[in-house]
């Protein structure tokens, strides 16, 4: 496929949908270790350079299963801290029972994957600029996180705990930024920012968008 190829978004939304569920059932079938191109092509019935155009290459492609696979656990875990918020605001009757949830929501929008995960991720945002593949995958994964920070800032905001001059969708993709830029601490192989250093600054910019009382 020519490398400035511009198919239709059905067009390439088929052919991703149909290669990732050809990958999925190939990986679940063989393993990784027999897991081939060639089969993928057969099964997905999409072309050798279209496989290449959306992914990149084999080891992309089963990346990109691997992060579809995880996607339905880190949504089940983010509605169950939204629906915990939620719960938690409306049963709060004092500022002291206020601040717990608010604390603990905080604290969960702070970055606690492992440094392969952080760099894994780091890496797929890269190469989602080129390989719509790799793209369309992070992009269902970034949305779902944005889409559960977002409600739960504009939760904050109907019981008056944060600016509501401010937009929840952009706060909840500043602060998405904002912690994948953990790794710019990792880059030279030091120890030098500490987790607990790190979570202090993140605690204290998150408190920045809260209204003082």
């Amino acid at each position: 496929m020519p490398k400035n190829y511009r198919g239709s978004n059905n067009d390439r939304e088929s052919s991703v949908d149909l290669i990732l569920q050809a990958a999925a059932e190939l990986l679940a079938e063989h393993g990784e270790g027999s897991f081939k191109m060639n089969d993928v092509i057969e099964r997905s019935g999409c072309s050798t350079g279209t496989i290449y155009y959306y992914f990149g290459s084999r080891q992309r492609l089963v990346d990109a299963v691997r992060a579809m696979k995880f996607n339905p656990e880190a949504d089940t875990r983010s509605a169950k801290e939204l629906q915990r918020l939620g719960d938690a605001l409306e049963a709060a009757t004092t500022p002291e029972e206020l601040l717990a949830p608010v604390t603990e929501f905080l604290q969960s929008l702070t970055w606690d994957q492992n440094l392969d995960e952080l760099w894994k991720t780091v890496d797929f945002i890269g190469l989602a600029h080129s390989k719509p593949g790799v793209r369309d995958v992070v992009a269902d994964s970034l949305k779902q996180q944005t889409e559960t920070y977002a409600a739960g800032f504009a939760l904050l905001q109907e019981k008056g705990l944060v600016d509501p001059a401010l937009d929840p969708w952009a706060v909840a993709v500043f602060v998405q930024a904002f912690m994948v830029g953990r790794i710019v601490g990792m880059i030279d192989g030091t120890e030098n920012l500490k987790d607990e250093a790190w979570n202090e600054v993140v605690m204290r910019f998150l408190g920045s968008l809260m209204v003082q009382g």
